[in-house]
């Protein structure tokens, strides 16, 4: 965790660079206000998911979550990222998912389009650097929504409502903007979202994150959050195991994400040994060769399986043969507190409520 929250020495040597990096910040935004720069604006309501410190928060989990719940209710969504790893500016908009299938493999498009595409039958996923036109690219599907999946720095677009998450655990870093700590805005940043959803609350929140909060920004709605898990499946077959088969079972872990550190502790929550534990830098690409060496320190640990994340899931060589199964483990964000629901809070905002 020192290494995350670039603590001590390394942290101090690097505050010139955060305050020249805070400066740009604080001129783009002041750009954007001012009108020297002008906002895109798509012809459907946009919404952004997005958050302040780098990494970790759950923008998947809940991108995933509003745009099943939308198209619960009647709603299409068309998702629009960034795509860490797909090509870059220049390069035609991707379409990952046309809403029937899964078109791209995140060697192509990244490893978090990917996975909201496997995950969100019905609901078209494009990549581009450029979201506008990623959105212009998408209105062939005809949504009645977009989702800015990790938008919100991304002030080109204009937006119709900002979902920003915060990890309950250590909402700000500390304290410091990049490079000398993980914030990508300074906490002032909080008053322009519109819904604030506090994730990973697995008690109640620190009561002076929420006065800071309300202080920052009065008028945004608070959601609280929990990840839990909700699936698991071996990968070679696809066949579906039952959470339960974890309970006291020996496995080795890896993932890239993050907190790979979270994960681990999420399985161990289930009831597993986590037996060997192998943490990468997230979006790591795998080789045949890492994956080998994984299950061979597994069954030098007496596991009977291998578990990694299904983000991780989306970026493995091609069906390894390994001695003992590779499982993929699937969490959702679930909403937890905050009163109203927030797909009804969501459609308020953007205009939809005649949709519920």
């Amino acid at each position: 965790m020192v290494e995350r929250e670039r603590g001590g020495l390394l942290s101090a040597l690097l505050l010139p660079a955060s305050l020249l990096y805070r400066l740009g910040v604080a001129s783009r935004h002041a750009a954007y206000r001012a009108g020297l720069v002008r906002r895109r604006r798509l012809p459907r309501p946009v919404v952004s998911v997005g958050n302040l410190v780098a990494g970790g928060t759950g923008k998947t989990p809940a991108v995933r979550l509003l745009a099943a719940g939308l198209l619960a209710r009647g709603i299409r969504p068309a998702v629009l990222s960034r795509g860490y790893g797909a090509p870059r500016r220049g390069a035609p908009p991707l379409v990952v998912s046309d809403g029937t299938r899964p078109l791209l493999g995140a060697g192509e498009a990244g490893d978090e389009p990917v996975m909201l595409a496997r995950a969100l039958p019905g609901v078209p996923v494009i990549v581009d650097p450029d979201r506008a036109r990623g959105g212009e690219a998408a209105m062939r599907f005809d949504p009645g929504v977009f989702i800015l999946d990790d938008g919100f720095q991304h002030l080109r677009l204009a937006r119709d409502a900002d979902i920003l998450l915060l990890d309950c655990r250590l909402p700000f870093g500390n304290g410091r903007l990049l490079p000398a700590g993980l914030l990508r805005e300074p906490p002032s940043a909080l008053r322009r979202a519109d819904i604030i959803v506090l994730t990973r609350c697995e008690s109640p929140p620190d009561p002076s994150l929420l006065s800071r909060i309300g202080r920052e920004n009065p008028r945004a709605r608070l959601f609280t959050a929990r990840h839990e898990p909700a699936r698991l499946v071996e990968l070679t077959s696809g066949a579906a195991r039952g959470l339960a088969s974890l309970a006291g079972a020996r496995v080795a872990a890896f993932a890239g994400t993050g907190r790979p550190d979270d994960f681990f502790e999420t399985l161990r929550s289930c009831g597993a040994a986590v037996v060997a534990a192998h943490a990468f830098p997230d979006h790591h690409p795998y080789l045949p060769a890492e994956i080998a060496a994984i299950a061979a320190g597994a069954s030098s640990a007496g596991a009977s399986a291998i578990v990694t994340t299904e983000k991780d899931a989306a970026r493995l060589p091609a069906a390894p043969r390994l001695p003992v199964p590779l499982l993929a483990l699937g969490v959702e964000m679930r909403i937890c507190g905050g009163g109203d629901d927030l797909l009804d809070c969501l459609l308020g905002l953007i205009g939809r409520g005649e949709a519920q």
